[in-house]
């Protein structure tokens, strides 16, 4: 008989939607962007801040139009 010992969260991308979404890079470990955008970012307010770095939410918003593209997702 084997004996197999499974840590519980050793993966993070098992830790669920606070980790999945707290960044972006996150969401490209988990492969989270599509519940991150459409259940958790598409319920916050996005607050612009001094130092906000607009560059990464652009480059965020490009990429998901270009899987809605890729995946002839423009008819609904």
């Amino acid at each position: 008989m084997f004996l197999f010992l499974v840590i519980l969260g050793s993966k993070r991308c098992t830790w669920g939607p606070s980790y999945w979404c707290s960044s972006l890079s996150n969401t490209r470990e988990c492969s989270s962007i599509g519940h991150c955008t459409d259940r958790v970012w598409s319920q916050q307010t996005i607050e612009k801040k001094s130092n906000d770095n607009l560059c990464q939410y652009c480059e965020f918003t490009i990429e998901k139009l270009r899987v809605i593209i890729e995946e002839n997702k423009t008819n609904v």
